[in-house]
């Protein structure tokens, strides 16, 4: 880590630690408090959403790769469980930022980076994205077109200020980056067990756009839509591991301070092999993700889909998938009954571990992509 990322961690430690630890995170979960109002532009002020941008749009990172320093944020993030559309604006500052038209990059995008507008990627489900089926069909009429269907599973779609979307017109897949507040969109909650993620189903009744609103062209969309799956997934991973490394800390800990029968549990056979078997998934998980975003950070710069850095990120989105999972419930297991309760802080990385877990395609899709991309 370089001395300019060791700054980043630390900055964005002291912010987390101040606008929204865990006792704050639990009074927004259970809707006692909203998110703090200042929560995004002050993250913004960090460079949360600016890492994936070009500089020439108001973007920049900390070092060489933008993905490197956004995937250290994840983690951080992970860490702590934050709330807040950290993933689907990155990818949609990335997916401007490389495609986007005038009005995208001389208007929306800087605001994007700023952290005033909260553009959401309402991708809800890969498979059928990436099938050209995800949903969402445009109709031609005067001055545009009119849009109608729903997309199922949209991360923090509640305030958002626009979408990301693919469409399919005229048998071809589009991306379109639509207002949120524009006539015919409907946004509905929907309970989710992590709930400091707000989860949404987006409704399209007849929302019209116009040529100027695609980002991209029907000949770049699926080499678009398929990298933009690379960096949530990568992404998503990130903050994954983050969460399972703080839970494992907590779990280790607590194995060296609870006394049974005279003696730590910790030094207990059965509970040193539980605790050796997560470790080694952990350190596996941590591999995968590093050799993930090496890879996609390298497709980036070369500003070229990459079927071998998609095969790895996805080999990532699936290992990590599985392994927390394993991780989040053997610590359950080594902290007991006082693992089970309210109270009690394990609840809220497994939640954010399994939502992950089935965000931006589940590891059974994942595998599944890494089978045909080892076709082609």
């Amino acid at each position: 880590m370089s001395a300019e990322q060791a700054l980043l961690r630390d900055s964005t430690v002291g912010f987390i630690d101040e606008v929204c630890p865990l006792p704050r995170l639990r009074e927004y979960a259970t809707g006692a408090t909203p998110m703090p109002p200042d929560y995004l532009r002050r993250a913004a002020e960090l460079g949360w959403f600016s890492m994936l941008v070009p500089a020439e749009y108001g973007g920049g990172c900390v070092s060489d790769d933008g993905l490197v320093d956004a995937a250290l944020l994840a983690e951080l993030r992970g860490a702590q469980v934050q709330p807040g559309p950290f993933v689907p604006m990155n990818v949609v500052a990335h997916a401007l930022g490389r495609r986007g038209g005038g009005h995208h990059t001389a208007e929306v995008l800087p605001e994007i980076v700023s952290g005033r507008h909260v553009a959401v990627w309402a991708v809800s489900d890969p498979e059928s994205a990436s099938a050209g089926t995800g949903g969402v069909v445009g109709t031609a009429v005067d001055g545009g077109y009119r849009l109608t269907g729903t997309k199922a599973f949209v991360q923090d779609p509640i305030d958002a200020d626009s979408f990301l979307l693919d469409v399919v017109i005229d048998g071809e897949l589009r991306q379109v980056l639509l207002d949120a507040h524009a006539g015919g969109v409907t946004v509905r909650p929907l309970e989710s067990l992590d709930f400091s993620l707000r989860m949404g189903r987006v409704q399209l009744d007849g929302a019209q756009v116009a040529e100027a609103d695609f980002v991209g062209t029907a000949e770049t969309t699926p080499a678009d839509l398929s990298t933009q799956i690379d960096v949530a997934a990568v992404l998503c991973v990130a903050e994954t591991v983050g969460a399972m490394n703080r839970l494992f800390e907590m779990t280790v800990q607590y194995a060296k301070d609870r006394i049974a029968f005279g003696r730590p549990i910790g030094s207990f056979q059965a509970v040193k092999h539980q605790l050796a078997d997560l470790s080694l998934l952990l350190e596996m998980s941590k591999a995968s993700v590093e050799a993930a975003v090496k890879a996609v950070a390298d497709a980036l710069r070369e500003q070229n889909a990459s079927g071998g850095a998609s095969m790895i990120a996805s080999t990532a989105k699936a290992f990590v998938g599985d392994a927390a999972n394993q991780i989040s419930q053997g610590c359950f297991q080594v902290f007991g009954g006082i693992g089970f309760t309210w109270e009690h802080d394990l609840h809220l990385y497994l939640r954010r571990a399994s939502v992950n877990e089935v965000l931006y395609g589940t590891p059974t899709w994942h595998r599944e992509r890494i089978v045909r991309l080892g076709g082609q």
